[in-house]
């Protein structure tokens, strides 16, 4: 990011290595399938991580976590050799190391938890409580924008200022910081005019962090590699493609008949708005919001997702309503959305592989084939195609079956129906979306320099190889 006014020459030090490059995203570039493939070194096909959740026969969506005891990432492969790491916020790693060679605080989106008392308490030392929750103040008016990016700003300081002190504290072989609340303030911000102002200082304070690094590595003279990257990129979007309603309005997904097909304007003077604007203020402050919804009975899962939906519908209350898969009559529903959002979306053929399937084997193909081919004459679909080329069906994963990238200024949603209709302007947390290119750059110091293109995959190989380390997978 450019700008006059703030100091950005942190990442002009991978401009003058002439090494900042564009890095390709996961298929749907979504943090928790890119970030798994950057910790394991598999691709989406094979950790069968697809989005934060995942979608199982009873059309019931799972929080879809990754699994450091199935998946062993680099850090902890490092740890059997020896060597110690510091591993700050990865996101989507819910459970902290248990190994005593490294020093972990978990990242987004759960609160956080600490691989030792020592962590802890340094965390605490510095007022760091992880990624601050503002979804729910911003939709309601409770907070302005401005304010949530001053919270962002605030634990992006923490976060640094705490990985000073562990870093200076302690002789690390690896580093590995995550600074989630960049990806975060974009999803509110990317269309608003006073852009800078809202996202160039929490870059600003990242740009002092990257130009600490770059003098502390100086001053060891040693052998080291500096890594700058991000699993995405952003765009601002203006159209939001609700999935569903196409699917809907097309013929192939059918709403039961008991759903209510009138969007209510909210009353935001009525007692009722108010007390579910209290109850839901109530949980987010709380962080009930973050609970690890699969590890808890269904019937608390409910509640939980309850107070969630509360709070988006306060966003969209009079442009359409919000629909489940379980308002979808499912033994006359052909194909439904479901699981992703963002500028990717997926479809799911309702076939034997779920309870109350509509599709016959020998239909599926060529269903998928004219949903294809429908999609791809609508004006805002830059492509679509078969998921089969990214993911397969497995024990933890029912693979979607088609795939459609959405073109610049689009974002989509699989929760929404409004009656011959499926364009929509986005809520305030949709101003901008992900995109598939994310960003690369290398810096060395006395280290043997790597060629050749880089991936996501190649990270993981890339830390092993550079400490020794082979791959036990």
């Amino acid at each position: 990011m450019a700008s006059k006014k703030y100091d950005m020459d942190g990442f002009k030090l991978f401009e003058k290595e002439n090494t900042l490059r564009v890095l390709q995203s996961t298929v749907p570039p979504i943090s928790n399938p890119a970030w798994a493939t950057v910790y394991s070194g598999l691709t989406p096909k094979e950790h069968g991580l697809i989005d934060f959740t995942s979608i199982n026969k009873n059309y019931e969506r799972k929080l879809a976590d990754y699994n450091t005891d199935e998946l062993p990432p680099f850090w902890d492969l490092l740890a059997k050799t020896g060597h110690k790491s510091l591993v700050m916020t990865p996101v989507m790693v819910l459970e902290e190391s248990l190994s005593p060679n490294v020093d972990m605080i978990t990242g987004f989106p759960t609160p956080p938890r600490f691989s030792s008392k020592e962590v802890e308490v340094a965390s605490k030392k510095f007022g760091f409580d992880g990624e601050p929750e503002i979804g729910n103040g911003l939709s309601t008016g409770k907070i302005s924008i401005e304010e949530g990016s001053r919270a962002y700003l605030d634990a992006t300081k923490k976060r640094a200022e705490l990985s000073k002190y562990l870093i200076d504290k302690n002789n690390y072989d690896l580093v590995f910081v995550c600074f989630s609340e960049t990806d975060r303030i974009m999803h509110y911000t990317l269309t608003l005019g006073s852009l800078e102002g809202l996202i160039a200082p929490i870059f600003e304070e990242i740009s002092k962090f990257l130009i600490y690094l770059d003098e502390r590595i100086k001053r060891l003279e040693e052998e080291a590699v500096f890594i700058l990257m991000s699993d995405h990129g952003a765009s601002a979007t203006h159209y939001k493609f609700i999935q569903n309603s196409w699917l809907i309005n097309n013929g192939y997904a059918t709403l039961k008949e008991s759903v209510n097909t009138t969007p209510v304007a909210s009353n935001k003077d009525s007692i009722s708005t108010k007390i579910k604007s209290k109850v839901v203020d109530a949980v987010v402050e709380n962080k009930y919001r973050r609970v690890i919804y699969s590890k808890l009975p269904r019937s608390l899962q409910k509640i939980g997702e309850g107070f969630i939906e509360e709070s988006q519908n306060l966003e969209i209350q009079g442009k359409y309503i919000r629909i489940s898969e379980s308002d979808l009559d499912m033994p006359k529903t052909r194909a439904f959305s479901s699981v992703s959002t963002g500028s990717t979306g997926m479809i799911w053929i309702n076939d034997s592989r779920f309870s109350n399937p509509c599709v016959k084997s020998d239909e599926k193909e060529p269903l998928i084939n004219e949903i294809i081919e429908k999609l791809g004459k609508e004006s805002f679909i830059e492509r679509a195609y078969k998921g089969s080329d990214y993911y397969v069906d497995s024990e933890k994963l029912i693979a979607p079956d088609i795939i459609f990238d959405l073109k610049e200024d689009y974002t989509s949603d699989f929760t929404g129906y409004l009656k011959d209709k499926f364009i929509v302007e986005p809520e305030i947390s949709r101003r901008g979306d992900h995109t598939k290119e994310g960003i690369f750059g290398i810096k060395y110091y006395n280290a043997p320099k790597i060629p050749g293109k880089i991936e996501l995959k190649d990270i993981y190989p890339m830390v092993l190889k550079y400490f020794g380390v082979k791959d036990t997978k």
